[in-house]
């Protein structure tokens, strides 16, 4: 018996788009660097500074 992990599930797919959100909500087509923005790409969303 293993108690090591050998899989991490992961929500990160590149078969998905990249979508960026600035944080009113809004769609936006590209982000300005400095920018923070939520980037979704399937089901995962994170919050970064572009």
């Amino acid at each position: 018996m293993s108690s090591a992990i050998d899989e991490i599930p992961s929500d990160y797919d590149s078969a998905y788009p990249i979508i960026y959100y600035n944080l009113q909500g809004r769609q936006i087509a590209a982000p300005v660097p400095g920018q923070i923005v939520i980037r979704r790409q399937g089901t995962a969303a994170y919050k970064v500074i572009y």
